[in-house]
Formats: C-alpha cells, sequence, structure tokens
C-alpha cells in the first residue's frame, strides 16, 4: 500500500491518467474559488447598493417635505400680498404710461413709470415707426443719438419727460443708406 501510494506501483498511463485527474481537480478547486470571489465581490457590491439606496431615499423625503414647506410660505406670502395689494399710485408718469399702453403699439415693447416721468422702450420695424414716435413725443432732433442699433431721444406725452430708446434704428438707417445711397437720419 505505501508502495502503491509512493506511485511505484502504477504505471505510466496510470500515472499520467493520475494526473489530469489531480490537474481537472485543481482547476475546478480554481474555478470554484473565483466564483466564491465573484458572489463574495456582488454581494457586497448589492450591499453597498442597498446602502446608497437608502440614503438616496431619506434625502428624496427631506427634499419632498422642504418643498412642502417652501410651498406652504409661498402660498401664505401670496395670500399676504393679495390682502395687501395696493393700486400703483395715480402719477403723471402712470398716466402717461397708462395712455401709451393703451394704445397697443406692437413697436412699445416697454414702458416704464416714474413719479413725474416716463421711460420708453421701442422697436420700430421701419424708420416710418421711429419717425411718428419721434412727431409723437415732439423730439428734438438735434438731440437724437444713434450708438450702434441704440438710438437715444428725449421728449413729452401729455407734458410728461419722456425718455425714449429704440432698439434696432441703427440698422434700419444702414438699410435705407444702402438702398438710397444716401445720407439718412
Amino acid at each position: 500500500m505505501a508502495v502503491d501510494a509512493a506511485g511505484l506501483l502504477q504505471s505510466p498511463e496510470t500515472a499520467a491518467e493520475l494526473q489530469q485527474v489531480e490537474e481537472d481537480l485543481t482547476g475546478a478547486y480554481l474555478a470554484r474559488w473565483e466564483e466564491e470571489q465573484d458572489n463574495a465581490r456582488l454581494r457586497l457590491a448589492l450591499k453597498s447598493a442597498q446602502r446608497g439606496r437608502k440614503r438616496l431615499r431619506a434625502r428624496v423625503a427631506e427634499l419632498e417635505q422642504e418643498r412642502h414647506t417652501t410651498n406652504n410660505a409661498v402660498a401664505e406670502a401670496h395670500i399676504a400680498l393679495a390682502a395687501a395689494d395696493e393700486p400703483e399710485p395715480d402719477t403723471p408718469g402712470r398716466r402717461a404710461a397708462d395712455a401709451i399702453q393703451a394704445m397697443h403699439d406692437p413697436t412699445v415693447i416697454g414702458c416704464s413709470a416714474l413719479t413725474d416721468a416716463l421711460l420708453l422702450t421701442l422697436k420700430p420695424r421701419t424708420l416710418a415707426d421711429w419717425q411718428a414716435w419721434l412727431d409723437r413725443l415732439g423730439a428734438d432732433l438735434a438731440h437724437v443719438t444713434h450708438r450702434g442699433l441704440l438710438s437715444t431721444a428725449k421728449g413729452s406725452w401729455d407734458g410728461v419727460p419722456v425718455a425714449v430708446r429704440a432698439h434696432g434704428v441703427g440698422a434700419l438707417l444702414a438699410a435705407a443708406r444702402t438702398t438710397s445711397g444716401s445720407e439718412v437720419s
């Protein structure tokens, strides 16, 4: 028996078969060990993902609570503003702004009333639109300025001083110059 265990009684074929079986077993053990390692890594990744999911769910709950708090604060502020909503004071600037806005002129893109003055922002589509507003406001043509695409002028509406900013007039003037070949102001 001891002789057989030492491999002294084995034939070369039997020894080769035994060697092949030992290699197969070693390969199977190694494959099993690698599979166990993969499973351990997967279990660790799963636990980590579960912890992350739990943290994210807690954060979502926290944000939802914060949203509800914010929505309640906004609703309360809205109610308070509605209760304290006072109409704008009746000033010359407000009356001039209301009159201009009542015209529904698409050239007017902004109108800000001050107490005794008005800031008017225009976007004329044509030079005729620009000229019509200069005429309505009685603007002093000697003080109209053009800087790039922005033009400014000063005039009045029902005795209320009006400062005018007009966007795109420079482009309209340039187009008119190239079309007519003359100087337009």
